[in-house]
């Protein structure tokens, strides 16, 4: 239980002397929902009787908040003291935008951890301007509530890539999204090859399905004409990864470049992943 331990205390201390609403929804069979009803009793808790993919809990515990903000957060994050009132005051300097993200740091340092880290999550790191976004990943993610409303929630049935395809719609919809660098939560990455490859693969699954549920999202149309097309949009991903993590800082590029041979396992499984969703999902 100690990745929920954390994860709620953090958010404890981040909602004193705020008006805000705690719900977290469960599907697990382990005894989550009971350890947290147990010690946590200021959380309003949801547990679903069958297994559920992120997209439809977060869809459900949406239904039960009553705030125009819905801030998520992750169970494997935790969130400063000041988490709450940098959401807000965000808010308040720019009434107009629709939804925001926020930066990330690596909660767990050590080889696979780091090359996990930069791998999902670059250009959420490091040195970081506020500037319009294409995805709101969900770590960190807030959006308006009848913006959230308007474009339907998160597809219910894909993991991961749920949060991509609701990011999608938003830019379709000239929504204003932008990422938040005053905003950050640590992030508990996986920290084994085996965790992190597996991982790769299922990103690359959901990167095909999501080209084919929106066929105007970049790649998609390539995608669809050929099975080839899936590697040089693997190494246009690294080129990106490496530019983002270098203008990230430094100490970031040095890192990556030291960890690039567990990239690359990492790139071949997301590849495989790629070729498996686009022969499931384009044929």
């Amino acid at each position: 239980m100690l990745t929920i331990e954390r994860c709620l205390d953090s958010v404890k201390l981040a909602i004193e002397g705020t008006n805000t609403e705690v719900i977290m929804v469960d599907s697990s069979d382990d005894g989550t929902n009971e350890f947290v009803a147990a010690n946590y009793a200021w959380v309003r808790l949801k547990h679903l009787p069958e297994k559920a993919l992120p997209g439809k809990a977060r869809n459900q515990g949406v239904a039960l908040a009553r705030s125009r903000l819905i801030a998520f957060l992750d169970a494997d994050c935790m969130v400063p003291a000041e988490h709450i009132s940098n959401i807000i005051a965000s808010f308040q300097r720019h009434p107009d935008q629709s939804a925001i993200v926020g930066c990330v740091r690596n909660g767990n340092p050590g080889p696979a951890s780091w090359v996990s880290f930069i791998s999902e999550f670059n250009g959420f790191f490091g040195r970081q301007q506020r500037k319009p976004m294409l995805s709101l990943p969900t770590y960190c993610a807030v959006y308006k509530r009848d913006v959230f409303e308007k474009y339907e929630g998160f597809p219910e049935d894909l993991w991961p890539g749920e949060d991509a395809i609701l990011s999608a719609r938003l830019v379709e919809g000239k929504e204003q999204v932008f990422l938040e660098p005053g905003i950050w939560v640590y992030h508990n990455n996986r920290d084994t090859m085996p965790g992190y490859l597996t991982h790769q693969y299922k990103i690359g699954y959901g990167f095909s399905v999501s080209r084919k549920l929106l066929p105007h999202l970049p790649g998609a149309d390539k995608l669809r004409k050929s099975a080839g097309s899936i590697f040089p949009m693997a190494v246009y991903r690294g080129l990106k990864m490496l530019q983002r993590t270098f203008d990230a800082g430094w100490g970031y590029g040095v890192r990556i470049i030291w960890l690039f041979p567990l990239y690359l396992r990492g790139a071949k499984q997301w590849i495989k992943g790629a070729k498996q969703g686009r022969a499931d999902h384009f044929s």
